[in-house]
């Protein structure tokens, strides 16, 4: 029975096929550009039908726990996908990398940066027409 692997990678240009083992997203989590990783140990997830979703960076994970993870992607950021197929438990091939795909960009400080001076010129707005009374 064929098992499938899920590889994510911000800098696709490593090579990963000479590779049994991959890192996880535990290891990759101290570079600035992140190379390829596995989400998850070798699975056959088409057990009642031929298609299955599959959503990257879902899962909480433990910087300090062991093994696989399907983490958190970082917001900005574009990735690339492929997946590996096992025929045997050390034989396997690969697809070439997917199109980039960027994650949501994390918009909290220029939502910060919004929020404070219109909360600040409501408070002063506020003070004035108070002290006029």
């Amino acid at each position: 029975m064929p098992f499938f692997q899920i590889i994510v990678a911000e800098d696709y240009r490593k090579p990963t096929n000479d590779k049994q083992n991959l890192p996880t997203w535990q290891e990759v989590q101290q570079f600035r550009t992140w190379p390829p990783y596995q989400v998850s140990d070798p699975v056959y997830p088409f057990n009642n039908s031929s298609v299955e979703d599959f959503t990257v960076g879902v899962s909480k994970c433990d910087l300090n726990k062991a093994g696989y993870c399907n983490g958190p992607l970082k917001p900005g950021s574009t990735y690339r996908f492929k997946i590996r197929a096992y025929t045997t438990r050390d034989k396997h091939s690969e697809t070439n990398w997917s199109q980039g795909i960027e994650t949501d960009p994390d918009n909290t400080a220029f939502l910060v940066g919004i929020i404070i001076p219109i909360v600040l010129i409501v408070v002063v707005i506020v003070l004035v027409l108070a002290a006029r009374r």
